[in-house]
């Protein structure tokens, strides 16, 4: 267990350290969407940061604008 309050990367590091858990991990050329709060970690692919994200932040009529923004809402 964790002792008082734990920071949720903290956690899944652990996780993803720990292969008695059987944290699942993509295979090889293989990538698992994650959400912003998630670790960077090879075969696990975020939003890019700094920019909008959250679908409703996309249906207030502004389309998306750049690559990074394209990516996010895609």
């Amino acid at each position: 267990g964790w002792e008082g309050t734990s920071h949720y990367t903290k956690k899944i590091y652990a996780a993803l350290r720990n292969q008695e858990l059987n944290f699942p991990h993509p295979p090889d050329g293989k990538y698992y969407l994650v959400d912003s709060g998630y670790p960077s970690r090879k075969g696990y692919i975020g939003p890019y940061r700094g920019g909008r994200y959250h679908l409703p932040e996309f249906q207030r009529g502004r389309l998306p604008s750049g690559p990074k923004e394209i990516f996010n809402h895609a």
